[in-house]
């Protein structure tokens, strides 16, 4: 899954915002086949993941949120936070930056 926002990355070369979330994300999770390897099969992220992760999508593609928002409604969980974990490699040691 950290796999998906560095595919991200190398599309756009630059830093990533919340719209880049919304949609480079969400095709990454929802519309790009991966090896998945506990169900031995290339398929979508989107089939292995647990509901707060599944939230990226369900609010962005579904409902057409404002990417600032698309966590609002999401049930306590780290794991879709650990999925952005690369923002803050890129911007180790500048907070500032990671938060533009």
């Amino acid at each position: 899954m950290v796999l998906c926002p560095m595919a991200v990355y190398n599309e756009t070369g630059r830093h990533l915002d919340a719209w880049d979330m919304a949609s480079g994300m969400v095709r990454q999770i929802a519309w790009t086949p991966r090896w998945v390897p506990e169900l031995q099969r290339e398929t979508m992220l989107l089939e292995r993941l647990f509901y707060p992760e599944k939230w990226i999508f369900h609010r962005h593609q579904l409902t057409s949120c404002d990417p600032r928002q698309g966590g609002i409604g999401n049930m306590v969980n780290c794991g879709a936070a650990m999925y952005i974990a690369p923002v803050g490699a890129v911007n180790a040691g500048d907070p500032h930056g990671a938060y533009e």
